[in-house]
């Protein structure tokens, strides 16, 4: 009896041990060829997606919000330095058109100044030649007139024919007579001058026009329009200088700050940066999923691995730019794009991968 008790226990036994053994093997089995067909699906397969779920502390988004900021500070700098630039570039600008107008209202002045003072010494000369003709006959008269007034009223003084009071009359009108002869040689002597003058300032204009040399000869009055000139021209160049340095970095300003603009509206577009500031649910999708990944395709979520599928959403549109994420199962690093994926079941968000089209195995 007792012998038969033990040969039933040791059958047992050796039954629970077959049968765990075959649990196992099944098991090993399952686990390799669910191992291996979860293998030979990304192999083979170009139809999934990886769902993202970003939030505000997320280190990529971190890490993006943060350029961002430095790159538009960067930006508004560099704005802040062209506007300034801009406004030096304006006021050398005006003070250039500013200093040519009064180079060419001067010379147009000077022109007009020259003409007037060649024309008064034309008609001083002229004045002059008259004048001296009309002196010398003039002079002559008086010393004829003088002369015999004089000898006439000796004579007549002499012989007792006039009083003295006539005759004193007389040589009071002959010294009138030489006090003319006096103011004429002023006269002469004023015209003279005033010749000279204008022949001066024509030489000088002339010599200015020219552009007038250190040794250059010119009255006071013109030498201090000479000066107002050569500061006026000083200025020209300096802001003629001026303007073109600025206006080159103005234009190495405008290209940088451009180059900022693309950079921060790449930083914009990121699809990190967009999926947060739009609150949309996102999936990476790789380059080589990328044609099966159309907005409106379904999307499904298996319950174990490949099989018992259902839907959960579809896709919307592409967002802008690159990404790149670590495979769902591998330690590759992939290079892809996100999209916007619309979910009806929330809980597909969780889940390490989605199936695009259709479920894997068609169920």
């Amino acid at each position: 009896m007792r012998d038969r008790i033990v040969a039933r226990l040791n059958t047992a036994a050796v039954n629970a041990y077959k049968v765990a053994g075959i649990a196992v093997l099944v098991a090993i089995l399952a686990g390799l060829l669910s191992y291996l067909s979860l293998q030979g699906f990304f192999v083979f397969s170009r139809r999934w997606i990886a769902p993202t779920i970003l939030s505000p502390t997320d280190e990529r988004v971190l890490r993006l919000s943060v350029q961002l900021a430095e790159q538009t500070a960067a930006r508004d700098r560099l704005a802040g330095d062209r506007r300034e630039l801009q406004a030096k570039l304006d006021d050398a600008e005006r003070v250039l058109a500013q200093q040519v107008i009064f180079q060419q209202q001067f010379r147009t002045a000077l022109r007009l100044d020259r003409e007037g003072r060649a024309q008064e010494l034309s008609l001083m000369l002229a004045l002059r030649a008259k004048y001296v003709v009309a002196q010398g006959e003039v002079l002559s008269a008086n010393h004829a007139y003088a002369g015999l007034a004089r000898t006439r009223e000796d004579a007549l003084l002499a012989a007792s024919l006039v009083d003295r009071e006539r005759y004193l009359t007389t040589n009071h009108q002959l010294a009138e007579m030489s006090e003319l002869e006096l103011s004429l040689a002023q006269r002469g002597i004023d015209i003279h001058s005033r010749i000279g003058r204008l022949q001066r300032d024509v030489r000088s204009i002339d010599t200015m026009a020219r552009g007038a040399k250190g040794d250059a000869a010119l009255s006071l009055d013109l030498l201090k329009l000479q000066q107002d000139y050569v500061r006026s021209t000083a200025e020209v160049a300096k802001a003629t200088a001026s303007r073109d340095n600025l206006a080159e970095q103005l234009r190495i300003t405008a290209s940088s700050l451009e180059r900022f603009d693309r950079l921060v509206m790449a930083l914009r577009n990121s699809p990190y940066l967009k999926a947060m500031e739009d609150h949309v649910t996102v999936g990476f999708v790789p380059y080589d999923n990328l044609a099966h990944a159309h907005e409106g395709v379904p999307l499904y979520r298996c319950a174990f691995g490949l099989i018992v599928c259902s839907q959960v959403g579809v896709i919307g549109q592409t967002l802008d730019g690159e990404v790149q994420q670590q495979h769902p199962i591998r330690t590759t690093t992939l290079r892809g794009a996100m999209v916007e994926i619309r979910l009806t079941d929330g809980d597909g968000a969780r889940e390490k991968l989605l199936h695009v089209g259709h479920p894997p195995l068609l169920f």
